[in-house]
């Protein structure tokens, strides 16, 4: 709690002082609010809400010489409910979690074809296949000719782990829920781009390279063990034609868990057709690959009992799949079909159809798969439907609602499956900057 007050009264002190060195400033606040029902949670279900509240801030002295600061604060919490074997409803509480913020406070500039940074600053590779993150770096980039260069290098240990989605092993889950620093890394990195090497396709490459730093007595306590990884990518997008739209990535990922060594992969591909300026129609494909129950306890990196892990696991929360039910990168294949239309400047509609299945008889990041009895590969299958209204580019609310037909190896609480034979949920977002 004292380092939570220090931090928060910092950030009231830098933001003055800096108002006043610099000629060239503007701040303002951003609310994200979200409400979603019904999460399903054993044999309760109930409301969650997920609102965050964020302050930013640019200066400037010079176009060598600026800052900025994101930060504020964020509320995760669940009503939940419950009914009986005699219909009886029960409230059982609001079960909540609140805080901190910081996800930039860093000095950058540029210098004719030269740029850097330093200080907290977001990390993400090109195709959102690895991560997005915030951590505390040194970065820079460089122009040559038609080719952009970025290199960076940080540390992961400086930020609550409950802000940050790190989410690779067991002591990373744990420090999410923990009033806790992230577990301590090293990465560094260097990407590569080059818009229009044809005029029909960009090219991006990305290479990321981290270090576990976790102590062993928290791998003790844990009960996991060091995981260092490198991850290699490569990104292809552009137009074909004048009406059809692809996007190709692949990443292949090269570590060690402890003794045992880690060799995975992941890739997606996504095509659409533009038949008109207000509409669009698409497929996309993703695919990364997994374990087997007998060489993993579960998704995140823990107990293991197999010589090699094949399964493929992100950095960071990114790309997730599925809307009812969430499923993160790693021994998964998700094929969707979708159909948007923008009959406004201000108002959209998109129709999606999403098919899930396993590629190994082993966990997914979803806690419904748990039945090592079940060796289905099909996971189940989503319809969505969802509204976006934007009148103004800082200011707009979302409306979703998706059914999914769960497959044998999604459990259920044996009582809450009488009431959901298919799983539902709806949602709410609401955006506001000013």
């Amino acid at each position: 709690m004292k380092n939570k007050i220090l931090i928060i009264l910092l950030i009231i002190l830098i933001i003055p002082m800096v108002q006043l060195g610099a000629y060239e400033d503007n701040w303002g606040v951003r609310l994200d609010l979200n409400l979603d029902f019904p999460e399903v949670w054993g044999s309760q279900f109930g409301i969650s809400t997920d609102d965050k509240a964020k302050f930013f801030y640019r200066g400037r002295w010079s176009d060598a010489a600026k800052i900025e600061i994101d930060g504020g604060v964020e509320f995760n919490g669940t009503f939940l409910m419950g009914v009986d074997s005699d219909f009886n409803f029960s409230y059982n509480g609001l079960h909540y979690r609140v805080y901190p913020i910081l996800d930039k406070i860093n000095f950058y500039g540029n210098y004719e074809k030269f740029g850097y940074k330093g200080g907290r600053q977001f990390v993400a590779d090109p195709a959102g296949l690895i991560l997005n993150v915030p951590f505390d770096a040194v970065s820079g980039s460089f122009d040559i000719g038609r080719h952009i260069f970025r290199v960076g290098a940080g540390y992961t240990g400086l930020q609550f782990g409950q802000s940050t989605e790190y989410y690779m092993t067991r002591t990373d889950a744990i420090r999410s829920w923990d009033f806790a620093l992230a577990a301590p890394r090293l990465m560094e990195y260097v990407s590569w781009e080059m818009p229009a090497l044809t005029s029909w396709m960009n090219i991006s490459a990305f290479f990321l390279a981290l270090q576990d730093f976790t102590s062993t007595e928290d791998q003790a306590e844990n009960k996991n063990k060091r995981f260092n990884a490198s991850y290699i990518e490569l990104k292809l997008n552009g137009f074909l034609g004048s009406h059809f739209i692809y996007n190709l990535a692949g990443v292949g990922q090269f570590g060690s868990y402890g003794g045992t060594s880690v060799t995975a992969a992941t890739g997606k591909l996504g095509i659409s057709w533009l038949p008109g300026t207000k509409s669009q129609f698409g497929v996309n494909v993703i695919s990364s690959t997994g374990d087997t129950w007998d060489n993993r306890e579960g998704y995140l990196l823990g107990g293991t009992t197999g010589n090699k892990l094949n399964q493929y696991i992100p950095v960071s929360t990114v790309s997730t799949q599925g809307y009812v039910v969430e499923f993160d990168l790693g021994n998964l294949t998700s094929l969707s079909v979708f159909y948007n239309n923008r009959p406004s400047k201000t108002f959209s509609w998109e129709l999606r159809g999403t098919a899930f299945l396993r590629n190994s008889d082993g966990p997914v990041s979803s806690l419904f798969v748990n039945d090592k009895n079940a060796d289905e590969t099909f996971l189940g299958a989503e319809g969505l439907l969802g509204f976006y209204w934007r009148p103004k580019s800082d200011f707009g609310w979302d409306w979703k609602i998706g059914v999914m037909y769960p497959g044998e190896p999604i459990v259920l609480d044996s009582f809450v499956q009488q009431f959901f034979p298919v799983l539902y949920k709806m949602g709410f977002d609401f955006s506001w900057s000013f």
